[in-house]
């Protein structure tokens, strides 16, 4: 799969501790939360593109369990895809997980309007 064949981009980037501190520790999770935004601003080709990638899936064998995984199959696919099968990662929404956005050490690696 290709980047471009993905219909949301991320937009930013943001990590925590240890990943920011000055603590020398073997870095063994690093969390980061993504916002991601649609590349298309037309609603309709949105729908369009989220089909086309639901659809994809299915063809090449992606079972979904309910309507619900069906749907944010799309997401899913772009976190699996920045995640590349890595251990050590873990991959979180911006916008489900405030305490990576405030509070705790963090550092914005990535961010674009």
């Amino acid at each position: 799969m290709a980047n471009s064949d993905l219909f949301l981009r991320a937009c930013s980037y943001i990590t925590t501790a240890p990943a920011v501190t000055d603590i020398d520790l073997a870095v063994t999770d690093i969390d980061l939360a993504v916002s991601l935004v649609p590349k298309y601003l037309d609603p309709d080709q949105m729908r369009q593109r989220r089909e086309e990638r639901i659809q994809q899936a299915v063809k090449e064998g992606k079972h979904f369990a309910n309507i619900v995984m069906r749907l944010s199959w799309p997401q899913n696919e772009v976190y699996q895809y920045l995640k590349a099968r890595s251990r050590i990662y873990s991959i979180h929404d911006l916008a489900d997980e405030p305490l990576l956005a405030s509070g705790i050490p963090r550092a914005v690696l990535f961010e674009s309007g």
